[in-house]
């Protein structure tokens, strides 16, 4: 403290009066005080963690979402007679010793219910259902433009 309020003249001494101040309480302080400055706040460690978490999880979630596509799109069932036994846990089981924390998804099985599935099957079924409409709109459209420039000839 004696540096802070009337500096410092003994120079001859300096070496142990640093030594001195080293050991006081109070720059022990001062270095707790500058240490927990300069550490990220514990909302900015929370934001950072639920972000790590959210962008893991959406990761999981498309995965999930490829391996219903892949067995929708060839036509196969994917549940069996238990859960264990369906072909989207049993193709997510294997893809998941590529993929991190996979596992520990399909061990959760929240996001494995079957209304999730249920849910996101009728929304891939919808975009496709979207996706033929404008292809067939678009082809009504171009037949009633042949068939109006046939006849103005």
């Amino acid at each position: 403290m004696s540096f802070t309020s009337s500096g410092f003249s003994d120079w001859k001494n300096t070496l142990r009066a640093l030594a001195q101040h080293n050991s006081s309480r109070f720059h022990s302080e001062c270095l707790y005080v500058v240490q927990q400055q300069s550490k990220p706040s514990v909302m900015a460690r929370i934001d950072t963690v639920t972000k790590q978490q959210q962008e893991q999880r959406r990761q999981l979630l498309m995965a999930e979402v490829s391996s219903l596509r892949y067995l929708l799109r060839q036509g196969i069932a994917f549940r069996g007679h238990t859960e264990v036994d369906g072909n989207l846990f049993q193709l997510m089981q294997l893809r998941s010793t590529d993929i991190p924390g996979l596992d520990q998804w399909l061990d959760n099985k929240k996001y494995l219910s079957h209304d999730i599935i249920n849910e996101l099957a009728k929304e891939m079924a919808l975009i496709i259902l979207r996706s033929i409409c404008v292809e067939v709109n678009l082809k009504v459209k171009l037949s009633v433009l042949y068939v109006d420039c046939f006849y103005a000839l």
